[in-house]
């Protein structure tokens, strides 16, 4: 949160060719610094929203609708082991609340296939 406070100023401070003469920061740093200065402001109040936001706000933006269109097909790798049996149950959750065609893939060990041995 405090990375904003440092980081604006010491921009604002290094960009003026007054105060820093020829030591002052070329174009391309300038740019490259306040893309930097603002992913970090974003984040920043992403933060904010994600942790003192109502649900209720979050919920609202966390629309269904968007996140149907990223997730139309599911594709699963199973290989018959012990991990199939947790992971299943979320994703057949995960594929009826976004709406999603779930596929299923069997992945066989095929024990050596591609090796020879001489």
């Amino acid at each position: 949160m405090q990375l904003s406070f440092a980081v604006i100023p010491l921009l604002m401070f290094t960009d003026e060719k007054v105060k820093m003469g020829r030591f002052a920061n070329p174009l391309w740093i300038k740019v490259l610094a306040w893309i930097s200065a603002s992913v970090i402001v974003v984040l920043n109040l992403k933060y904010l929203f994600d942790r003192f936001a109502p649900q209720s706000w979050q919920d609202a933006l966390a629309s269904k609708q968007s996140l149907t269109a990223m997730y139309c097909k599911i594709l699963v790798a199973l290989d018959t082991t012990a991990s199939d049996q947790e992971l299943l149950p979320h994703i057949a959750k995960m594929a009826v609340l976004m709406k999603s065609e779930l596929l299923l893939l069997h992945v066989a060990d095929a024990g050596g296939a591609g090796t020879s041995t001489s």
